[in-house]
């Protein structure tokens, strides 16, 4: 696992903004949606990513939390509440399927840390920690004039600790609190991770 820190690129900049407050009037910030558990973004035109074991649309629209598929900004914040929690498990459990099936391809961050998850665990190996958990109150999302949905919170992520197959431990990535912001759109009717960028907050 490596670490997650970066600067914002224009595009997620653009959203966090709209986030903060800070964009045209043609930005809508809504309140945080009732969920419990993720954070996502995702691209127009872009497709979910490819996996061996990826779940078909309809296996994912089993286990999406009710009102997830609202095709609005509060549809984007409860998936993107439930991604991160998703995010979390699979970190200690090396099942990324649910994490790849609401990222597309053009997601690198949720393309690099399924495959470090995915190597760990191929390789004998084990990740323990990784937990999220974010602030509720601060969790906000807005619908932007450049076309996309970005989802924006406050989480905590426990640190997380690698065990070898030998069964030596080392840590892995630092835990902390971080400002998470995703960039969304709907693909298929289900809205996807396109990008994620963690920084201080």
């Amino acid at each position: 696992m490596t670490g997650t820190i970066r600067t914002l690129p224009p595009i997620l900049l653009a959203g966090v903004l709209a986030l903060a407050g800070c964009a045209g009037s043609d930005a809508i910030v809504t309140e945080s949606p009732s969920s419990t558990a993720a954070a996502a973004t995702a691209a127009a035109g872009a497709s979910p990513s490819p996996s061996a074991t990826a779940l078909t649309d309809d296996e994912l629209l089993a286990v999406l939390p009710a009102g997830a598929t609202n095709d609005n900004v509060q549809g984007a914040g409860i998936t993107a509440t439930f991604w991160i929690g998703e995010f979390g498990k699979a970190i200690s459990s090396g099942d990324t399927s649910i994490v790849k099936a609401l990222s597309t391809t053009d997601c690198e961050y949720c393309a690099s840390q399924a495959s470090a998850i995915e190597a760990t665990f191929e390789g004998g190996g084990q990740l323990s920690g990784g937990a999220i958990t974010y602030d509720q109150s601060t969790l906000k999302s807005a619908a932007n004039d450049d076309g996309y949905v970005y989802v924006g919170m406050i989480a905590e992520i426990q640190t997380v600790s690698e065990t070898s197959p030998l069964g030596e431990i080392s840590q892995g990535a630092a835990g902390g609190t971080r400002y998470w912001a995703f960039q969304m759109i709907q693909v298929d009717g289900i809205w996807r991770i396109n990008g994620v960028e963690i920084s201080e907050p």
